[in-house]
């Protein structure tokens, strides 16, 4: 695993997460699709120097939730799970939200890859290469996307990446 500063688990919602600096190579990735939001929120921190404030302060969240079923094929059954399992981070990131007042954060959206909270750009964050490159999991074509495999769930892995400038030690607890 790259840059791994913490990992844990959260009982009350069933999710497996570890807590990744940001590097230059991420960062390619992450500040296309979360400029609108990211810009507006350093301005008004009065922070310049965007590049170097991210790569120090910026933290990826890789979240797990472990399916009842696997989720690598298209019909209602899996539909219906990875609603539930959506739903689900939903509730989590909503709380994670209420908790991180005074710092930013944003998700990336399963569903369409943009944000999930700040103004869309026209742009996706490729949730599998970025699962990839931080986790080094192995990976599966699938139709015209990608399964990143969980080493322990395998088709059952749901995963979202969040992100924010939380202090680690406050992100540990907030999780």
């Amino acid at each position: 695993m790259r840059n791994i500063l913490y990992s844990s688990f959260n009982e009350k919602y069933k999710i497996d997460l570890t807590i990744h600096s940001c590097n230059k190579h991420s960062l390619k990735d992450i500040d296309p699709v979360f400029k609108n939001s990211l810009n507006k929120y350093l301005t008004s921190k009065n922070i310049s120097n965007k590049k170097q404030y991210l790569l120090d302060n910026l933290k990826i969240v890789c979240s797990w939730q472990k399916s009842n079923i696997p989720i690598n094929a298209i019909n209602n059954e899996v539909s219906i799970e990875m609603d539930r399992l959506y739903k689900n981070f939903i509730l989590y990131i909503t709380e994670i939200k209420r908790n991180i007042t005074k710092h930013w954060i944003d998700a990336s959206s399963p569903h369409t890859g943009k944000c999930l909270f700040g103004k869309e750009t026209n742009l996706i964050y490729n949730e599998l290469s970025g699962l990839k490159y931080l986790l080094n999991y192995d990976s599966e074509k699938m139709g015209c996307c990608g399964m990143v495999l969980h080493p322990e769930y395998q088709y059952k892995g749901y995963p979202i990446t969040f992100f924010t400038d939380e202090s680690l030690e406050n992100l540990k607890k907030i999780l």
